[in-house]
């Protein structure tokens, strides 16, 4: 979930560092992610939950644990409609 954040970076470093080389990018990036996840993880209790994906209204009652799981389930038939999965930052 956190990938849209961290994929938005890739520009700002090739502009604010002057880095070309898109390798080093990735490496960086890369490092980046897993520190932003562990830092989050240590802070928070992490959940995900489906949300609609045209009114961004909570779709279930249900906490996921696993992000993979939540995919699972958001490609499942919800009445018609379209969901996506949101990550729930739950303060310990």
């Amino acid at each position: 979930m956190i990938d849209e954040f961290i994929d938005a970076l890739t520009d700002s470093i090739k502009e604010r560092f002057g880095v070309l080389d898109q390798a080093y990018i990735d490496d960086l990036l890369l490092e980046v992610r897993r520190d932003a996840e562990l830092e989050l993880e240590s802070r928070f209790t992490v959940r995900y939950v489906l949300v609609d994906a045209d009114t961004g209204q909570l779709e279930s009652r249900t906490l996921f644990t696993e992000e993979q799981a939540a995919e699972e389930a958001a490609k499942q038939p919800s009445n018609g409609k379209s969901c996506r999965v949101a990550m729930l930052l739950l303060d310990t």
